[in-house]
């Protein structure tokens, strides 16, 4: 299954979630009438008939009961508005500071960034649960740039760095399968279901302190009593099948994301040393220091709290580790039986070297080889090979760079000095620009020692290092990752003109860091609804890829442009843009982004047919395609190039 397949199944899982839902709220407004009617018979008027219930009383048991269950579950969607930070606030995590010099936590980050390298996805802000001793994490976001990790103080403290990198493989697949907007809902959903019960409790306590009484109300007292009970019970009832819903949604869940760890490390020992240890712990994975333990154990590595095997959204862990590593708890009794535990624990609790974990160096695939294959299949795209290579890239950035690359005063300096290489408006010009513009930044920056720096580098590592600034940035608060962003856009206004590759890199920066860009959660479901804006990006791609054929008659890139949606989107009747803005290029993959995640392979495969006009994709092509796709939400992994594109 495909990135964009598994996408479009985390949208039919939330729509069979909402039939679940709607299902709940039926069943518990039929059963609360049902209660009401028997009571309202029984001790108001015996004259009462279902009939007469039916034409009025009913209608508003049913409104009332979807007035609270709205008002829970909307109350809760409000708070969990930001995504991935919300969630990480509610249990009390608290963010790392990516220039941090503790040891767990540099490890921690250095494996994220290897992820995120690898797989195109941008860095996540990454927590930490403090009080948690327990081996557990998750991950949480509506979108790839709201992603949050969180990660407990036991998952830092007990794990070597493969069983650590199994753990954040894992957590990694849940954000490339499309689970964890899923996994948010399913906590709004059923915060709105428990408030039900919450209410009925409220009436059961109000009707106790007027039971003593004994007035003319007491038939009223009697009344509220049993409402309460009844929506105590039947909330709690719903809330019962909520879990089921719940566990049965996330059980499958889990072995894919176990599975795809695996995949991407090559190293099931990795992830199965991981559950081994949360099997062996006396605290096991339960989160005992957080009050949203039960919300959030749907989306946890393991289970948060101790439940019933029916409520269980994980599979039993030797289940787990069996799948993965079929040998590995025989393995582990043998040397048992040896008397080796002691010297085993000792072994896998140290932290190893950064090259451990991984395969044998291989190259991720080359631009022939994507060609040939597909653009589009590359979307989503985990595999050892870029795995290795990230791995390798983000050990030549910190040679380069050191703790800077973490700073976020020095990794704001490094995005502008990316920005000031691809503009012919060259340093000290620049540097003109950016000292009188009241960048927040504590010391004055060299410029030309950054551009020294990174000219060094090859020409496939900018991307990768501008994901690093990017993730060091996103712990900063709004006003400072809005100023980056306005500041990025002085410089590129420098020329008065906007190269594509600071539209990329501006569009990078917009939607990582500026919250206003966020998309809007339509969904678009018809190509007819971004008719214009697929022509502007096809028109500037279509530009870029006959500019790169050189100039002649025949490399016209109007005609190619015709001849691109002529083959892809005949139906869609859109002209070239021969002049084009940066805004609006931002905006159109802004508005492509909303597209059903059926309709984008179409769109990012014409995108690579005109970038390959003339049978080639080259280094600067593709990363500019890798960028305009990471917009849209589709993740595309780096390509090591041939040497003719190294330094």
């Amino acid at each position: 299954m495909d990135f964009f397949a598994k996408q479009e199944r985390a949208r039919k899982l939330s729509g069979l979630l909402l039939l679940h839902f709607a299902a709940a709220l039926i069943g518990i407004a039929l059963a609360i009438n049902i209660a009401g009617f028997i009571a309202y018979h029984q001790f108001v008027d015996a004259r009462m008939t279902p009939n007469i219930w039916l034409a009025g009383p009913a209608w508003w048991v049913a409104l009332a009961v979807i007035a609270i269950v709205a008002l829970g579950a909307g109350k809760r969607f409000l708070q969990l508005r930001s995504g991935g930070r919300s969630v990480a606030q509610m249990v009390g995590a608290r963010q790392i500071n990516a220039a941090t010099q503790n040891p767990n936590e540099r490890r921690l980050i250095n494996v994220v960034e290897e992820m995120s390298i690898a797989s195109g996805v941008p860095i996540p802000s990454i927590y930490i649960m403090d009080k948690e001793e327990a081996i557990n994490a998750f991950v949480a976001g509506y979108t790839l740039e709201d992603m949050s990790l969180v990660v407990t103080a036991g998952t830092l403290n007990s794990l070597s760095r493969d069983e650590l990198q199994g753990v954040i493989g894992h957590e990694f697949s849940h954000i490339l399968n499309a689970d964890t907007r899923l996994n948010v809902q399913i906590i709004a959903v059923l915060a709105g279901i428990l408030l039900i019960g919450s209410t009925g409790a409220f009436l059961l306590r109000m009707s106790s302190r007027s039971g003593g009484r004994r007035s003319r109300d007491a038939r009223g007292v009697i009344i509220v009593l049993a409402a309460g009970f009844t929506l105590f019970v039947l909330g709690y009832i719903g809330l019962f099948f909520g879990r089921l819903i719940q566990a049965a949604l996330s059980r499958q869940r889990e072995y894919l994301a176990d599975a795809s760890s695996v995949q991407f490390t090559r190293n099931p020992e990795g992830i199965a040393g991981a559950l081994f240890k949360i099997r062996e712990s006396q605290t096991h994975s339960y989160l005992g220091h957080t009050s949203s333990a039960q919300e959030v154990n749907h989306m946890c590595f393991g289970e948060s709290l101790k439940l019933s095997a029916w409520f269980a959204s994980h599979p039993p862990l030797d289940e787990r580790i069996r799948a993965v590593d079929p040998l590995f708890l025989t393995k582990q009794r043998a040397r048992r039986n040896q008397g080796q535990a002691q010297q085993t624990a000792a072994t896998t609790s140290r932290a190893l070297p950064a090259t451990s974990g991984f395969a044998p160096e291989s190259a991720p695939p080359s631009t022939e080889q994507i060609k040939s294959a597909g653009i589009a299949r590359q979307v989503g795209r985990h595999t050892q090979a870029t795995q290795d290579w990230s791995q390798r890239t983000l050990q030549r950035l910190q040679t380069t760079f050191g703790d800077a690359l973490h700073t976020p005063s020095q990794s704001e300096s490094m995005i502008y000095t990316l920005l000031l290489l691809e503009s012919p408006i060259r340093l000290p010009v620049g540097d003109t620009i950016l000292h009188s513009s009241g960048i927040p930044i504590k010391s004055t920056p060299d410029f030309d020692s950054l551009e020294r720096k990174i000219t060094t580098l090859p020409a496939n590592h900018r991307l990768p290092l501008l994901e690093v600034c990017l993730g060091a940035l996103k712990g900063g608060d709004i006003a400072a990752r809005s100023h980056v962003v306005a500041t990025a856009q002085q410089i590129v206004a420098l020329d008065e003109r906007t190269t594509l590759s600071e539209f990329a890199i501006l569009a990078l920066l917009r939607t990582q860091l500026d919250e206003n860009f966020a998309p809007q959660r339509e969904t678009l479901n018809r190509y007819e609804q971004a008719s214009n804006e697929i022509a502007l990006m096809l028109s500037a791609f279509a530009r870029l890829g006959v500019a790169a054929a050189g100039a002649s008659p025949e490399n016209n890139p109007s005609q190619f442009f015709k001849q691109v949606m002529s083959q892809n989107f005949p139906h869609l009747h859109a002209s070239f843009h021969s002049r084009l803005v940066s805004d609006q290029l931002a905006d159109a993959l802004n508005r492509l982004s909303q597209l059903s995640a059926l309709l984008k392979p179409a769109v990012v495969e014409a995108f690579a047919q005109c970038v390959s006009y003339d049978g080639y994709v080259s280094l600067k092509e593709y990363e500019l395609l890798r960028a305009a796709t990471a917009v849209m939400g589709c993740p595309m992994p780096p390509l090591e190039p041939s040497d003719e594109f190294d330094n």
